[in-house]
């Protein structure tokens, strides 16, 4: 989903499907969202359905506090019609979630804070099939593997197949052409 997002930049002719990509990847994080760290709901999975709540508490970091103020902004702005959606004075980014825009690398960091945090849930899971925890541990791999390539993180084990997203590759070019004046800046256009 990062690199659909990065794909469709803000001033791309395709805005509607940057919109789409966006949207349903922050639908798809509230709902991890609510699931690890949000308060239970009678009729939802939660964290407590798999770890008891002694052995296992909600952490209170600056990430987590990075990802209420996103949730609070998907639940307001994206999936409900609130009215404080149509006043101006809340449509700053930058007050309502930290940054003036919404970037596939924002929110791969974001991901990146999420599986931080389910990583010591899962270390929290009872031992045994019952609780998943060998799936759990290779789906929270395979999520960070992704987001770490596509953040420039870490080398792809399959460069074919997974690659840094566009904007970071872009963002690389420009300093290995700044760091080394013969060669030429990949983001200047050429002039006759």
């Amino acid at each position: 989903m990062l690199h659909a997002i990065d794909e469709y930049d803000e001033l791309n002719y395709h805005h509607h499907r940057r919109i789409a990509f966006v949207d349903s990847f922050l639908l798809d994080f509230r709902a991890l969202y609510y699931f690890l760290l949000g308060r239970r709901e009678e009729s939802d999975a939660h964290r407590y359905d798999f770890v008891d709540i002694k052995a296992w508490q909600r952490p209170k970091t600056e990430a987590t506090k990075r990802m209420d103020k996103l949730v609070l902004f998907i639940s307001k702005h994206r999936a409900h019609l609130s009215m404080s959606r149509f006043v101006p004075e809340y449509q700053n980014f930058e007050d309502l979630i930290g940054v003036s825009q919404i970037t596939a690398e924002f929110l791969g960091q974001v991901l990146l804070d999420y599986l931080d945090i389910l990583d010591d849930f899962i270390d929290k899971l009872p031992e045994g099939t019952e609780s998943g925890k060998g799936f759990w541990r290779g789906a929270a791999y395979n999520a960070r593997f992704k987001t770490e390539v596509a953040l420039g993180v870490r080398e792809s084990d399959y460069p074919d197949h997974f690659k840094p997203l566009k904007s970071v590759q872009a963002q690389r070019e420009r300093v290995i052409s700044q760091a080394d004046p013969s060669q030429p800046d990949p983001g200047a256009e050429a002039i006759d």
